[in-house]
């Protein structure tokens, strides 16, 4: 889809890499800057979470996001699981004391424990983006501190959380790079791909190598170059696999580095347990490959909704001019009619001005004198039209009157019954 460009979009930057620079509503990206097919330009608007770019006729394109994307496939069935498990959790506990008595509850404190059980989903997710948020902001903050002062390699807290949730959730990820020997080379990087036109922000790109533990690591390895995606959700979602695939393939695409995994680290903020899944090279193409396939989907459901929008409006377009059509129609028959009146009574008055005339000169070719034959050929009419309409109808029906039988016209009925009646105008 492609829009004008708006007065407030102008690039405030063009660096692609980490920046302790307060990102401002606008950023441009470059990729490809060595490319002979020639430098990208990557605008985000942080407001709209939307990225756009230029085409060669200086139209605005919009670009999906890789979360975007991946929001086309249904991921409900666990969170409504779980939220119709905490509302019944949420009346269980409000209906019960400590004890485990059942308490007496009037009808108002019932109906707030019901609406609360209702929306608890909601202010657990919004308590456990914050924590989230947070958990994100500090690895993301530690990992450019690693990178600049100690080659990559994350060190622990000098102040750890007073939040427990944030210092388990950032203890456990500590813990992970140490066993892996992880060295970062980026953090929150943008990713272009070219080729199919998507975008994304990856959160980091390390070296790593095996660790000790076989359920984890099945091979062993040494610095092998991987992606790495941080989350703080509930459970380890599908999805996140194919976001690490295709962050993966743009940054391979732009730079031609051999990036050979992948590792999405789920961290759970209450017990500080950490949950890796780790993709390797023989997985990938699938993994792209599925990724590609939501894009296609996501961008065919774009079309039917623009087909939807654009037949909508062609309709309501149709609608409205049959309206507008209508409304001149019965404006130019009201004028019509309007100047047929306004003929009319000028025809009717000219009419009456030359049979006044008319009879004017008869009145005087009859010997009339001149002031009688004015008075009786042109009376002056002091009557208003309505009172002259009401003579009229007054003439009219005392002739009706007048016409009318004093006897049955139909033969008399036989006793005992009599007809008598009036006629009664």
């Amino acid at each position: 889809m492609v829009a004008p460009l708006p007065d407030w979009m102008k690039p405030e930057t063009d660096d692609n890499w980490d920046s302790e620079d307060v990102a401002p509503q606008v950023t441009s990206y470059s990729f490809y800057k060595d490319s002979p097919e020639g430098e990208v330009t990557l605008y985000y608007d942080d407001s709209a979470h939307a990225y756009y770019r230029f085409d060669a006729d200086g139209n605005r394109v919009e670009i999906p996001g890789v979360t975007t994307v991946l929001q086309i496939i249904d991921k409900s069935k666990p969170l409504m699981l779980w939220a119709v498990k905490l509302a019944i959790m949420t009346i269980q506990a409000g209906l019960h004391n400590a004890d485990g008595s059942r308490k007496e509850l009037s009808t108002e404190d019932l109906n707030w424990l019901l609406n609360d059980a209702r929306t608890k989903h909601s202010q657990e997710l919004e308590e456990a983006g914050d924590v989230g948020h947070i958990v994100h902001g500090i690895l993301e903050e530690q990992i450019k501190l690693a990178i600049k002062n100690n080659n990559g390699v994350l060190q622990p807290l000098d102040f750890p959380p007073t939040d427990e949730r944030v210092k388990n959730s950032t203890g456990a990820a500590f813990e992970w790079t140490q066993k892996h020997k992880v060295r970062f080379i980026f953090t929150e990087r943008k990713v272009y791909s070219r080729e199919y036109d998507v975008a994304g922000t990856g959160d980091g790109l390390a070296w790593v190598s095996s660790c000790d533990d076989p359920s984890c690591c099945s091979e062993e390895y040494v610095d092998r170059l991987a992606f790495i995606d941080w989350k703080t959700s509930r459970s380890m979602r599908t999805t996140y696999i194919l976001q690490t695939a295709i962050y993966r393939f743009c940054y391979i695409e732009e730079t031609g580095e051999p990036v050979t995994d992948t590792w999405v680290l789920k961290l759970d903020k209450e017990t500080g347990k950490l949950t890796s899944l780790h993709r390797s090279p023989n997985t990938f193409e699938m993994e792209l490959e599925a990724f590609l396939a939501a894009l296609n989907l996501y961008r065919r459901m774009k079309d039917v909704e623009e087909s939807i929008r654009v037949d909508k409006a062609k309709r309501k377009a149709i609608g409205k001019a049959i309206r507008d059509e209508a409304k001149a129609v019965l404006k130019a028959e009201a004028k019509a009619t309007s100047i047929a009146n306004r003929e009319a009574s000028k025809l009717a008055t000219k009419a009456r001005n030359e049979a006044q005339k008319a009879h004017y000169k008869q009145l005087r070719a009859d010997g009339v004198p001149v002031d009688e034959a004015k008075a009786l050929a042109y009376p002056k009419v002091e009557k208003t039209a309505a009172e002259i309409a009401d003579e009229i109808v007054d003439e009219m029906m005392g002739n009706l009157r007048a016409s009318a039988p004093t006897e049955p016209t139909i033969a008399p009925i036989e006793e005992p019954f009599q007809v008598e009646w009036e006629l009664k105008l």
